[in-house]
């Protein structure tokens, strides 16, 4: 087993330890993350329905400092009435081996189909997400950046850790190298470098990964869970992420998006001119990161650079003439 991994018998041990409750279930839901159905001992005699917790266990390396901010941003996103998961109280965080470890509450639904009203709704509450004021919040920290790539921080630090990840694992401790394989490093990490200042663009809160795999549909309500790495990064970054995932199933997709987002959120001029850029950006990091896994070769990342950049363009065509329809009235 991973030396920086728990089990589900530890995990499950340390809730019961931690919350005292009695776990009857737990299930593995992604990588370090659980679901536990639980009662408290005095509640069993009582009949009372079995309580559901998601349990995230961080990574050692991440602090328990930026595990709570994950923790404050719940509560501020929770009190300002905005649709997300919201944290165990009285205390959500707690620590095991150098584990930082979060436990919020389950969310009884199912994930969003990638439907019209689905990306309209994204978009609406993604603009919303901007225009909250972080100096009421208290939230000053950079987010933003993708927390497998880079556990915390902006997209910035994203695209350093992207770069200085794929690096070593293309050199991987030779001396010497295939010069066609320097050649084909060398032009990724170029295109990861004009990317890099999408994170000096205009800034509020931000979630990650604002998409329909980190919704669920419950009661009518669109909820967003996974709000590890959140905080203050590029607002455009973070809409040009939504617009991919709508824009890989159609361009219409992607306009409805941005007419949600347009009911809250504004853009400037520079950000709508950086549109394609910001559309491309995750998706280039994330290719980077199946070379890091050894999922695919370098050469294919290289081959699909152009196709992808065409494909970000035509997604920003149609957010653009969206916004700009939304704009006039």
């Amino acid at each position: 087993m991973n030396q920086d991994s728990v089990s589900e018998l530890e995990v499950a041990a340390h809730v019961e330890q931690f919350y005292s409750v009695i776990i009857q279930k737990i299930e593995h839901l992604d990588v370090n993350v659980y679901k536990v159905v639980h009662a408290k001992p005095e509640s069993q005699s009582q009949l009372e329905a079995p309580l559901s917790w998601v349990i995230r266990v961080f990574p050692t390396t991440r602090s328990l400092i930026s595990a709570s901010h994950d923790a404050q941003v719940l509560s501020f996103l929770e009190s300002s009435q905005f649709t997300a998961e919201v944290a165990v109280k009285p205390t959500a965080l707690s620590l095991y081996q150098g584990h930082a470890i979060l436990a919020t509450h389950f969310i009884h639904g199912e994930r969003p189909l990638g439907t019209k009203e689905t990306f309209y709704r994204l978009g609406r509450q993604l603009g919303r997400l901007t225009t909250f004021s972080m100096n009421d919040a208290g939230i000053d920290w950079p987010g933003g950046g993708w927390h497998h790539m880079c556990g915390d921080g902006n997209v910035g630090a994203e695209v350093r850790e992207a770069d200085r990840v794929l690096t070593t694992v293309i050199r991987d401790g030779q001396d010497a190298i295939d010069p066609e394989k320097i050649k084909l490093l060398d032009i990724v990490r170029s295109e990861l470098s004009k990317l890099a200042d999408l994170a000096d663009l205009p800034v509020s809160l931000v979630h990650p990964d604002f998409v329909p795999a980190n919704a669920i549909m419950s009661e009518g309500k669109l909820i967003m869970v996974d709000w590890t790495g959140t905080g203050i990064g590029s607002r455009l970054c973070a809409l040009g992420f939504l617009l991919w995932a709508a824009g890989r199933r159609s361009s219409k997709l992607a306009a409805v998006a941005m007419t949600g987002y347009c009911e809250y959120g504004e853009l400037e001029r520079e950000e709508l001119e950086r549109l394609t850029d910001a559309i491309r950006f995750r998706p280039l990091v994330l290719s980077c990161w199946s070379v890091i896994m050894g999922k695919r070769s370098i050469e294919d990342l290289v081959s699909e650079l152009s196709s992808m950049r065409s494909f970000a363009e035509l997604i920003a065509e149609a957010a653009r003439t969206a916004y700009e329809a939304r704009s006039v009235r």
